[in-house]
């Protein structure tokens, strides 16, 4: 999970993104008064395992129902930090974030 604020932290260097974790879990918000988290990001690395999972909320304007989630995993970390981007963006968190909408087009190309 290291490896994955790291990420974050070279992407988003003028952007504040809140988190809360426990254990391999962290739930990634768009601010700090919110208890809405807009991703789940759950990571399991060792030396014989090597999983990661994201969910994110759908935005209210693409959501069939309130609370829609939709949820992926992945083996390899390079694609999970594309799901990370994906996510960040489809979920309507950070709408309008000059930062996101680099990381997205870098990812989507």
């Amino acid at each position: 999970m290291l490896e994955v604020l790291e990420f974050l932290n070279v992407c988003f260097k003028n952007t504040v993104i809140y988190g809360l974790t426990s254990h391999s879990h962290l739930l990634l918000f768009n601010n700090n008064n919110s208890e809405d988290y807009y991703v789940s990001l759950v990571g399991y690395k060792s030396k014989y395992y090597n999983e990661f999972i994201i969910e994110y909320l759908l935005s209210s304007d693409k959501s069939p129902w309130e609370g829609a989630v939709v949820k992926g995993g992945t083996a390899e970390l390079e694609d999970f930090k594309k799901m990370i981007i994906i996510s960040m963006t489809e979920s309507g968190g950070w709408k309008d974030n000059p930062e996101l909408e680099d990381c997205f087009k870098n990812y989507k190309s």
